[in-house]
């Protein structure tokens, strides 16, 4: 994840936000236009996410509802005035891209597959946002449509399997 240390972030952060942030050093890590995510280099380290207002609901409610199943960070605060914020815990480690990980593909591929396992075996009947793979694929496909994406992670070829429907681009 790419990070670019700054001098201070652009919007004004909410007064209750603002003692992670004193005497830290701010990064910009954001890959989407329509969010701001800062990196906040104290205590073992922050991610502040700053949207526009409403943006950030599903996604703080779904981030602790991860939490509670020991599948993600926790959510420190959110926060909607004239725009969201939310802010969790890093998380400590390095993703599967990482070099130490390419390195041993086999490796690898069984810690991924065990993971999946332990994913699918959860209950989550009781999870607050439900059915969510229509709208993330149409999000993707309204993305790919204007160009709202990073078009070097991508080829010039794009498919985009919806429940019984599959497009080609």
């Amino acid at each position: 994840m790419k990070k670019t240390l700054i001098k201070k972030i652009s919007n004004q952060v909410p007064q209750e936000l603002q003692h992670f942030i004193a005497d830290a050093d701010i990064y910009d890590s954001s890959s989407s236009p329509e969010a701001r995510v800062y990196f906040i280099d104290k205590d073992g380290g922050y991610y502040l996410k700053c949207a526009k207002t409403g943006m950030l609901e599903k996604e703080a409610k779904m981030t602790q509802y991860f939490y509670s199943k020991n599948l993600g960070t926790e959510v420190l605060n959110y926060t909607s005035n004239n725009h969201d914020w939310l802010l969790t815990k890093a998380v400590v480690g390095h993703d599967c891209i990482d070099s130490e990980y390419l390195a041993n593909p086999k490796r690898l591929c069984d810690t991924i597959a065990i993971e999946l396992r332990k994913l699918h075996e959860i209950d989550y009947s009781d999870c607050p946002v439900m059915n969510r793979t229509t709208e993330y694929l149409a999000n993707a496909e309204n993305n790919y449509r204007t160009g709202n994406y990073d078009k070097s992670s991508f080829p010039d070829v794009l498919v985009i399997v919806q429940p019984k429907r599959l497009m080609k681009f």
